[in-house]
């Protein structure tokens, strides 16, 4: 249990940084599609990390 505890905080401490300042691509020269739009945003990362972590936690 303390591995996954640390693994976790790890995980969750070096994702933060990069969701807070990331920022879109301006200079993307074309048209976006639906994948690109959604690889683009910030939700689905952020999402994705916080399911793991509850699926892991009501194991």
């Amino acid at each position: 249990m303390p591995a996954f505890i640390a693994s976790n905080g790890a995980g969750i401490i070096g994702l933060i940084p990069y969701l807070l300042l990331r920022q879109p691509q301006p200079e993307f020269s074309g048209r976006k599609d639906m994948l690109i739009k959604i690889s683009d945003s910030r939700f689905p990362l952020g999402a994705s990390h916080f399911g793991e972590c509850v699926k892991k936690e009501l194991k």
